[in-house]
């Protein structure tokens, strides 16, 4: 079996993660070059978002703990030295008179012949802790790649708000000109002209509420996916990605999701 040491805290499983998230409010197939698509949000995110990275580097971590636990299977030298000079002076002619330079080295090598099995179970702990690391930093790409997605969306949803209440000030502002034109001719009462201008300065009320609203999406997209966003195209749905029943998702779920993954390795 095979454990990943330095750098193991690549990303893992993008492709069913992302295939995942994109079920779950579609894909952007044929959109223009020019607009922004969901895939490319999502790789954004999956790249440079912070909780992703933070994840990262805390399997990287991880990681160092395997060759730590396996130092203890290898053997440890030690290499000690020491170096002097000493002049002695006692009185002229004296056979003990002179300058020495007294030197020692020392070269030791131990190997621990069986430590009660701890060195074994540290290994396999740090092991464990690998492979639930991995499953902790998958749930966290999927948990970003949703928020991402809904983001998205929620951008689209109210660029189609905005352009919806956009157009209704439009509609109401011509009517109320309409309604002004027919009271100058006597067609209309002081009344039908009040209504009129009600309706439009709900409208614009309307419009208002919902570029505040856009402008917090758009807020949150940058926030989740690390980039302002551009013109966002609503996606397409491709059902094909979709589980074909809900026991066939729970059985998925039931083998596959990181968090049920990860326990398996505390």
């Amino acid at each position: 079996m095979h454990f990943a040491q330095r750098g193991s805290a690549r990303p893992i499983g993008f492709a069913s993660t992302c295939a995942v998230a994109v079920a779950l409010f579609g894909t952007s197939l044929a959109v223009p070059a020019s607009a922004e698509t969901l895939r490319g949000a999502l790789r954004q995110a999956y790249k440079s978002n912070p909780q992703i990275e933070a994840e990262r580097a805390n399997l990287r971590a991880t990681d160092e703990n395997v060759p730590r636990a396996k130092s203890n299977y290898r053997p440890r030298v030690t290499f000690q030295t020491d170096f002097g000079r000493q002049n002695t002076n006692i009185r002229p002619d004296s056979a003990s008179e002179g300058t020495t330079s007294p030197r020692g080295y020392q070269f030791a090598l131990r190997q621990q012949v069986f430590r009660g099995f701890r060195t074994l179970n540290a290994v396999n702990e740090a092991e464990a802790n690998i492979r639930a690391g991995r499953e902790t930093l998958r749930a966290t790409e999927q948990t970003v790649l949703l928020a991402a997605v809904t983001a998205y969306m929620n951008v689209v949803r109210d660029q189609a708000i905005v352009k919806l209440r956009e157009n209704n000030v439009r509609v109401l502002t011509q009517n109320l000109k309409a309604t002004q034109d027919r009271f100058a001719v006597g067609e209309v009462t002081k009344t039908d002209v009040a209504q009129s201008r009600a309706r439009r300065a709900s409208a614009i009320s309307d419009l208002d509420l919902a570029r505040a609203n856009l402008k917090t999406s758009r807020a949150n997209y940058q926030r989740v996916v690390g980039a302002p966003p551009s013109f966002l195209r609503e996606p397409r749905e491709p059902l094909a990605f979709l589980p074909k029943s809900l026991q066939i998702a729970r059985s998925l779920a039931e083998r596959q999701a990181p968090t049920v993954v990860a326990s398996l390795y505390l």
